[in-house]
């Protein structure tokens, strides 16, 4: 195509075609660039750079150019390339490809390879010492080569490896990748430690000054060491060989030691560990740390290192790492005065918090559940992603960490809160002393610890994908149980610069979840009620068509007096009640009138209630269907009535049973519910009052069996006195 297309565009020189008819045929076929290669005749200036006589970059040549000034072209002025490119609208003139003025940019419509005095022959090259052919000849060979090491490297041959290294000038330190990966980068990466400390050793001294050599994302070889290496000897020799590997940063601004952190490599740590126990604590810091300030503790909760469900040894690793890290960070100090909101905000209906200032009152439209700035401090990030073990940690060495508050106002409650991490809310919890002062803070905002409860968090998923239901269930539990158990009362009414209580927006964010939530509670009724129908179907089939059938004289059942008929009589009968009971509860949610607080206690309960029964009563059709099989294999009955039965009840087995993973999640909600419920309960107040009856009733059999002289009376009275007057433990 390019010499259709050279052909095509040379009636340009002769004045016999238009420019726009060129630009039209250049877009017809395609044409994105310009690639250039011939002798003087097209050379735009590539024989400056090169070692030869072959130059034109001296007057008179180009002085008809732009400017007046020579250019190295074998001209005047432009050559019949630059007015190609012109006709066609990309540019002037063509760059050459050795102009070192020459930009990525400039080259992205093309080049010119041109060199002059190149010829047909590669002879005439080499007479007139034009060096492009040998150039290129050379990087040919130098792309076979990279090829062969970087195949070995991926197939494992050590010894390949280091025999082609060692024809090449820089063997180990040989750059391989167009990412300026060396050798020993992709020995490293491809953890073959024992490649990298051969290719270490037969390294020449006078190239030890290389050894510092980044890849473009500014690694160094020890970089790579610190996250994909497992071995001590690789470290200490590298640090033999280039002592100033251990300070350098990738363009992250990341040392060795903060790589392997970032990337779990535990052993590597302790090495580089020791490296730096000879600096003193403020120089330590700068290796903990990378230049925007990231601390080494944010990057391990930040890489999630600190999961139970890894491995023992690596969770165990990382919370060794943890507690070291965790002495050396104190960047809690770094507090912003939060808002102690002693007394709560209250408006009239209509008010505005401005309006004492003569504000005018406009509509507010309100946007939930944005997106927050990244906290800064590992408290506040360990809180955000759930890594309690890391926040017990650091509030244990550093108790006082717990009043900070970071650049929203919000202290620790609100970040848990907000995140629903209810282990750290507990733990939190738990102190009661800052507890009382922490519940009075509200952010900037003006959200209150129960406002935050009432916020929907865009990134936030439950452990277990459950349905919206139980999923409007948990935030009610967070909100209606958890939280507002431990926020003043006072508070309750409290609005933030919305003018919005808690519940105004708690209400305001989950309306769309109710509306799910509903939706999928009448689906999953229906479902269930028809699952039930279908039992009671069958349960009242059976009653009417019992095991044996009846006797032909008197009308009763055949295995009337058979221990086996009773198990399937009590069996059915209770499964149809159960069946109907649970119809008659699906039916009750779906006519229910669905308000915000009924999907706290009222619908679940009764959607566990339904399910209860109906599950009971597959389970009761099913030791029916076993008593049934039992009754006919006794009387040595076809197995042909045994194999309908069966597949008869198959679907409605199936049908059940598949509703057992909700059944599941609808126990697990109820798990905080009944703790709280025992925690209502006065248990211990039924023992003191038991123990009261039970006295009196030993003192009557006492005075009827003895009567006692008056002394022991009054000794006697004077202690039931005592005990009825002492305080009830509680």
């Amino acid at each position: 195509m390019v010499v259709v297309l050279t052909l095509a565009l040379m009636p340009l020189f002769l004045r016999a075609i238009e420019v726009g008819q060129v630009r039209e045929l250049a877009a017809r076929h395609n044409v994105t660039s310009i690639l250039v290669f011939g002798d003087s005749s097209v050379d735009p200036g590539n024989n400056n750079v090169l070692r030869t006589i072959m130059k034109a970059n001296f007057p008179p040549y180009g002085k008809d150019f732009f400017n007046g000034r020579p250019t190295g072209r074998f001209c005047d002025g432009r050559l019949p390339t630059d007015f190609i490119a012109d006709a066609i609208g990309y540019k002037r003139f063509v760059p050459a490809f050795l102009d070192s003025n020459s930009k990525p940019l400039d080259l992205l419509h093309g080049a010119s390879f041109a060199s002059a005095a190149s010829g047909y022959d590669d002879l005439t090259a080499n007479l007139s010492l034009v060096a492009m052919c040998p150039s290129v000849k050379r990087e040919a060979r130098n792309h076979r080569l990279n090829g062969e090491i970087y195949d070995a490297l991926l197939e494992g041959k050590a010894d390949k490896v280091k025999q082609l290294c060692a024809t090449v000038n820089e063997q180990g330190l040989h750059i391989l990748t167009i990412h300026d990966d060396t050798v020993l980068h992709l020995a490293t990466f491809s953890r073959q430690a024992n490649l990298a400390l051969d290719l270490l050793d037969s390294l020449p001294d006078l190239h030890l000054g290389k050894m510092t050599r980044q890849n473009h994302l500014g690694n160094t070889i020890l970089h790579d060491a610190a996250v994909f290496n497992q071995s001590r000897d690789l470290g200490e020799k590298l640090l033999e060989k280039a002592p100033g590997l251990l300070c350098m940063r990738n363009h992250l601004g990341e040392t060795a030691l903060f790589r392997a952190v970032r990337y779990g490599n535990k052993k590597m740590f302790n090495f580089l560990e020791e490296k730096i126990s000879g600096y003193d604590e403020a120089n330590q810091q700068l290796f903990l740390q990378r230049s925007d300030k990231t601390t080494i503790l944010h990057i391990a909760i930040l890489a999630q290192l600190f999961d139970r469900g890894v491995e023992a040894e690596r969770y165990g690793s990382a919370l060794d790492l943890a507690k070291y890290l965790v002495e050396r960070d104190t960047s809690w100090e770094t507090t912003y005065p939060g808002i102690d909101q002693g007394k709560p905000k209250l408006y009239k209906h209509g008010g505005s918090p401005n309006a004492e200032k003569g504000v005018g009152e406009e509509h507010t439209v309100i946007s939930l559940g944005q997106g927050e700035q990244q906290t800064t401090t590992p408290l506040f990030l360990a809180t955000k992603t759930g890594c309690a073990e890391i926040v017990e940690e650091i509030l244990k060495i550093y108790p006082q960490a717990i009043e900070h508050i970071d650049e929203e106002g919000r202290n620790i409650l609100h970040i848990a809160i907000k995140y629903r991490h209810l282990k750290i809310f507990q733990f939190v919890a738990k102190r009661e002393v800052p507890m009382k002062r922490m519940v009075q803070k509200v952010d900037k905002e003006g959200n209150s610890i129960l406002h935050t409860a009432g916020l929907k968090v865009k990134d936030y998923l439950p452990g277990r994908m459950k349905g919206p239901a139980l999923i409007l269930q948990e935030e009610l539990l967070w909100f209606e149980v958890r939280v507002k158990e431990v926020i003043p009362p006072h508070f309750i009414d409290h609005r933030n610069h919305m003018k919005l209580t808690a519940e105004g927006l708690f209400a305001t964010t989950n309306n769309e979840l109710r509306t799910v939530a509903t939706e999928w509670l009448k689906r999953t009724s229906e479902g269930g009620t028809v699952v039930a129908i279908l039992i009671a179907t069958v349960a009242f089939a059976a009653a009417y068509t019992v095991p044996g059938g009846p006797n032909s004289q008197t009308g009763f059942p055949v295995l009337l007096n058979n221990p086996l008929f009773v198990v399937f009589t009590v069996s059915d009968v209770l499964s149809l009640s159960f069946t109907l009971t649970s119809v008659v509860i699906f039916l009750s949610i779906v006519t229910s009138p669905f308000r915000l607080e009924d999907f706290l206690d009222s619908l679940p309960s009764k959607l566990m209630l339904g399910f209860t029964f109906l599950f009971l009563s597959v389970s009761l059709m099913m030791i029916a269907f076993a008593a049934t099989v039992l009754l006919m294999i006794h009387k040595r009955e076809s197995w042909t009535k045994v194999l309908l039965y069966a597949l008869s009840f198959l679907p409605v087995g199936v049908f059940a049973f598949s509703y057992f993973p909700l059944y599941v999640s609808l126990s697990e909600t109820y798990k905080y519910l009944l703790k709280k419920v025992k925690q209502a309960i006065p248990w211990t107040h039924f023992f003191p009052v038991l123990s009261r009856v039970t006295h009196f009733f030993g003192n009557c059999k006492t005075r009827v069996t003895r009567s006692p002289n008056p002394l022991q009376r009054q000794l006697r009275n004077n202690e039931e006195i005592e005990e009825f007057d002492a305080p009830v433990a509680p």
